[in-house]
């Protein structure tokens, strides 16, 4: 079976890494204005990024400390 057509997400809103790595969607995407999305969208994607730098770094530093240990 082959499938060609793609599948977009961007309807149900952006995807929020949370501070613990876990994630989760807002909740009220559908019902929010279409500034609103985008304002949401330009913030929610630089926190991820720097959500998603800090996990990383996180765990680089416990690889390194088992390593060590």
């Amino acid at each position: 079976m082959l499938i060609t057509d793609s599948i977009s997400f961007e309807e149900m809103g952006p995807v929020i890494i949370n501070a613990d790595g876990s994630t989760r969607q807002i909740d009220n995407w559908d019902t929010m204005t279409k500034k609103e999305q985008e304002v949401a969208w330009r913030r929610i994607s630089k926190r991820n990024e720097e959500r998603r730098k800090a996990l990383l770094e996180q765990q680089q530093k416990e690889t390194e400390a088992k390593k060590e240990g």
